[in-house]
């Protein structure tokens, strides 16, 4: 850069330009590498898709419930407390029911489905 533009783009405000043209040119680089990059796969055809979460059991018997049932739950700490909370309030959406959880006499959480 000679010293008549060094001087505009100081006045100007533009001095950072030659910068950010460099980082453009880096990331114009980067992007030719991975359209390089896609043609390192092998395509295959006719491969089967797993089932997902095929043999995954009920942790809790939140479906089943009828109104009035309960069951403890685990033994009550305050992080126990608000990770069974959202339990339920996952089942209370995906179910439409309504249950309410709370510490025993000998320190455990009891569910109860209320609706």
């Amino acid at each position: 850069m000679d010293n008549a533009n060094l001087i505009k783009s100081i006045i100007f405000g533009s001095y950072y330009l030659p910068y950010k043209r460099n980082q453009k040119i880096k990331k114009r680089n980067q992007i030719k590498n991975i359209n390089m990059e896609k043609d390192k796969f092998k395509m295959e055809e006719n491969i089967p898709i797993p089932k997902a979460h095929a043999d995954k059991k009920q942790r809790y018997p939140f479906k089943g419930m009828k109104v009035n049932d309960s069951f403890i739950i685990g033994e009550y700490t305050r992080a126990n407390m608000n990770k069974f909370s959202a339990y339920i309030h996952y089942y209370k959406n995906k179910y439409n029911m309504e249950f309410v959880q709370r510490k025993t006499e000998d320190g455990m959480i009891r569910v109860w489905r209320t609706v």
